[in-house]
């Protein structure tokens, strides 16, 4: 993944139980895309998010006048951490009490919008997001009579994509466009249930780290249905760790692939699932 520089988060106000989630997030951050870190309170510098605890006055009065004393602290983006479900849409909110894939499928969020982290995403390289694609070459030698371009069209499959992260969810359709039919996108776990009750999937790319229900749990649901028990379910993870591995295993997971994929993995992957 080489050496990411993660964006650094400065916290106003939080409970020292809620510092060490967001510690242990932090943590979990470097194993992914787009990674996260605590501000170092380095005054020749600005964090680059701020998380404040909105349900104490004292402590947004506190934020407030940082962004009175600093003109470069009113643009940097807020999350406002509150007890309170807010209508608000202009802003990030999270609800106490705090969960961890939530807040980590937040952060990245944030990023993509941000700071436009869109070239972290699914692949190590960009070959497979080439407009030359196996597909297409396929359907251009074909392409000599309307009939077998038909054969062809018939003969590519369906797959469901499920990642919180957008770049990762954009490269995977551009790349999966090359070798199937049809591709369709999930940023949930629960979305993701709803599109398997009312289509039929030949694969299943399933990110570890959801926000709400996770893709271990996911993956069970998904192969304790007999319509999908033999579907291949490839899990997506920014952690090569054996225990995870193992969880994988234990959920049904049919093979693993670590994010940012190698371009030969995918291609192999591809292979051996979609004939």
């Amino acid at each position: 993944m080489g050496n990411k520089i993660p964006h650094t988060v400065k916290l106003i106000g939080l409970s020292e139980h809620e510092q060490k989630v967001l510690n242990a997030i932090f943590l979990l951050s470097k194993t992914r895309p787009t990674s996260f870190a605590l501000f170092d309170g380095d005054e020749n510098n600005k964090p680059e998010m701020m998380i404040v605890n909105f349900d104490d006055a004292g402590v947004v009065h506190e934020w407030q006048t940082l962004c009175i004393q600093n003109t470069e602290y009113p643009s940097i983006p807020v999350i406002r951490v509150t007890r309170v479900r807010a209508r608000d849409t202009e802003n990030y909110y999270m609800r106490r009490p705090f969960i961890i894939t939530r807040m980590l499928s937040l952060f990245e969020r944030l990023a993509t919008k941000e700071f436009d982290s869109s070239a972290d995403g699914a692949f190590e390289d960009d070959d497979l997001l080439d407009s030359s694609t196996p597909a297409k070459e396929r359907a251009q030698k074909q392409a000599s009579t309307d009939e077998s371009a038909k054969t062809e069209e018939k003969s590519l499959a369906s797959v469901l994509v499920v990642d919180d992260s957008l770049p990762v969810r954009i490269q995977m359709n551009m790349a999966l466009k090359s070798y199937v039919k049809q591709v369709d996108l999930a940023e949930t776990g629960e979305k993701a249930l709803e599109l398997i009750k009312e289509n039929r999937y030949d694969m299943i790319f399933l990110d570890v780290i959801l926000p709400g229900v996770d893709g271990y749990e996911i993956c069970k649901i998904i192969k304790k249905d007999k319509n999908f028990k033999e579907t291949p379910v490839i899990m997506l993870t920014g952690n090569s760790s054996s225990a995870d591995q193992v969880k994988g295993t234990l959920a049904g997971c049919d093979s693993y692939l670590i994010k940012p994929v190698k371009s030969e993995l995918f291609k192999e992957t591809m292979t051996r699932y979609i004939q």
